[in-house]
């Protein structure tokens, strides 16, 4: 995630590192190479927090909860569905609308209850990694 440069740095025959231990006693030891590091620089760009690009983060993120909760109910053999209540509770930084607007893309309301859509696949694993990781080191 962050990147900082680093040269080596020439060493005149002279240099030598002076040590102190913690009884007081110094010592001097010869230095074989040294390396020159420079400022950290970020490896990815850091967003502000009312920014689209963490809107979206918290999109997919909501996305992949819910496929990740379809795919184990349909593990146990029972019907994807979940409740926009669960949702909200879990991601409050998410308005009910844009919530609302996501679960009618692979959803159907039924008795409470949004239905997962019977011609909606769930992505693979990976595919859900690859829509949040890249951003989860950075909130941890």
């Amino acid at each position: 995630m962050y990147r900082a440069p680093i040269y080596p740095h020439k060493l005149s025959s002279t240099d030598y590192l002076l040590i102190r231990s913690p009884k007081e006693k110094l010592s001097l030891r010869r230095i074989d190479r040294i390396y020159v590091v420079g400022q950290q620089e970020p490896h990815m760009e850091v967003m502000s927090p009312i920014s689209k690009g963490v809107q979206m983060y918290n999109m997919n993120r909501l996305l992949v909860s819910m496929y990740r909760e379809f795919r184990a109910l349909q593990k146990r053999g029972l019907t994807p569905a979940i409740r926009a209540n669960e949702l909200s509770a879990r991601f409050a930084n998410v308005a009910e609308v844009s919530l609302r607007k996501r679960l009618k893309l692979l959803c159907d309301f039924q008795r409470g209850s949004w239905v997962m859509k019977r011609n909606f696949r769930i992505p693979l694993e990976d595919e859900l990694r690859r829509m949040v990781c890249a951003f989860e080191s950075l909130l941890a």
